[in-house]
């Protein structure tokens, strides 16, 4: 058999960071500060951009750790409103989550300090997940297909400076700065996620193949007629009731075997045995639906119902 054409959705990701991310299992990150440099005593926020590389949910748990002291030494400096949230990505999903973050208006203004958020992901479905993205990037990405709300989006988050550093083992880093206290009006900010991009805004026909491959294999084979014929018939039977047109046990077998292909091993055009009209114009056992179809085939209606 020929190989399986590899996929390679469009990288937002890339396309916003200038290509630093950061792979953890099935998901790339990367971790910025808005404002990079922040007053002391007034709100700030962190932007955590997740891409999905795989065809699969997954589940992205985010645990915020701000820095124990300041660069006076002093501890209880700095605080999260909220320091844990679950992300749930749906398959090749990308977005972000801000995180708002404040600081004291006595921290100590200066250099270097240091934002991680740690990261735990949860596969979500039992099969094994593709990739739809490569670990080094993504496909071309063309900003225009999208909406013009998320083009802006995209735009805004271009102008911050994304970190990929690896902290820990499940952790991505990024520095930033104080500046001594200022006098001005405080934003109000809130954790929010916000979608970006998903499949369905790029159909790629091979990964809905690839995804409806294994589960089209089990289904496919049990659509035969002598399995549905039954099933059918009984849902034609109860749809028709339903609407208040209580159907003959005649016209129901008439109606499934149409469904089913009246040509095929349901129908009477064949004159196996067993099977089909004899030459008196009468069933042989088995051939019917309680030889239904027989008392129809003798006595057909003169009109259609309506």
């Amino acid at each position: 058999m020929p190989e399986r054409e590899a996929v390679n959705l469009p990288d937002l990701l890339g396309a916003i960071t200038g290509g630093e991310r950061l792979n953890l299992d099935v998901v790339q990150c990367a971790l910025a500060v808005r404002p990079s440099a922040t007053p002391a005593g007034r709100p700030f926020l962190a932007v955590l951009l997740l891409q999905n590389a795989s065809d699969i949910d997954v589940d992205v748990t985010a645990q915020v750790r701000l820095p124990e002291r300041d660069a006076a030494n002093q501890r209880h400096r700095f605080f999260a409103q909220r320091e844990r949230l679950l992300v749930g990505l749906r398959p090749a999903e990308v977005g972000y989550l801000a995180l708002p973050l404040s600081s004291s208006p006595n921290a100590q203004p200066g250099q270097g300090y240091r934002l991680v958020v740690e990261l735990e992901v949860k596969r979500m479905d039992r099969q094994k997940p593709r990739r739809v993205r490569q670990p080094e990037g993504g496909g071309l990405f063309v900003e225009t297909e999208l909406a013009q709300e998320a083009q802006d989006r995209i735009w805004e988050l271009q102008q911050l400076i994304f970190s990929a550093e690896r902290a820990g083992r499940s952790g991505v880093a990024v520095p930033f700065t104080v500046k001594p206290p200022e006098v001005g009006k405080v934003p109000e900010l809130t954790a929010e996620w916000v979608s970006l991009w998903t499949l369905s805004d790029h159909v790629d026909e091979r990964v809905l193949l690839e995804r409806a491959r294994e589960p089209l294999g089990r289904a496919l084979p049990q659509f035969r007629r002598e399995v549905v014929f039954y099933p059918l018939l009984e849902a034609v039977q109860t749809r028709f009731k339903a609407g208040g047109y209580a159907l003959k046990a005649g016209e129901a077998g008439y109606i499934s075997k149409l469904l089913t292909e009246s040509g095929g091993r349901w129908g009477w055009r064949r004159g196996r045995r067993g099977r089909g009209r004899g030459r008196a114009g009468r069933c042989r056992p088995g051939c019917c639906v309680a030889a239904a179809s027989c008392w129809t085939a003798r006595r057909r209606p003169t009109t259609s119902p309506t």
